[in-house]
């Protein structure tokens, strides 16, 4: 055999393993879509996918599924559950993004840490004050800042 064959044997070879390849993996064949995503609301969706055992992708592929059924009325149950889970949602990441702040400030030797809390459902601010203040934390709201000092 000529250097020339096993040459063409050995393309002939990869392509076919890289057609089989691609079609291993129908994830290959799928559109690609790049957003860009505040990082609040990237935050978010890591915690709904941590919470859910899915990846950030499938957690936002899920999400916007959701959202594509049009003008369909889903049953009143269906609905309290997704504002129940929004307010989970919402408390888990205005959670983080808190003991993140805290956590900066304390290590810049301030003592009162802020955070935008403008999105935020009331129940979950109240939620949230509640349990700093518990902790013994000192806190203050606005519209749409939450200062906790300590």
């Amino acid at each position: 055999m000529e250097m020339g064959q096993v040459a063409l044997i050995a393309v002939t070879a990869y392509s076919d393993y890289a057609a089989r390849m691609e079609n291993q993996y129908p994830s290959h064949a799928l559109a690609k879509f790049q957003i860009r995503l505040s990082h609040k609301l990237r935050e978010q969706l890591r915690i709904a996918a941590d919470e859910n055992n899915r990846s950030i992708n499938a957690e936002v592929v899920k999400r916007l599924e959701e959202t594509m059924h049009g003008a369909d009325f889903i049953p009143a149950t269906d609905a309290a559950t997704l504002a129940e889970k929004a307010k989970a949602d919402q408390t888990a990441a205005l959670r983080h993004a808190i003991a993140c702040a805290i956590r900066d400030t304390a290590s810049a030797g301030h003592r009162t840490a802020t955070v935008k809390t403008d999105s935020y459902h009331p129940d979950v601010l109240k939620q949230i004050i509640q349990q700093l203040r518990e902790l013994g934390y000192d806190v203050s709201s606005s519209e749409a800042t939450l200062a906790v000092a300590f």
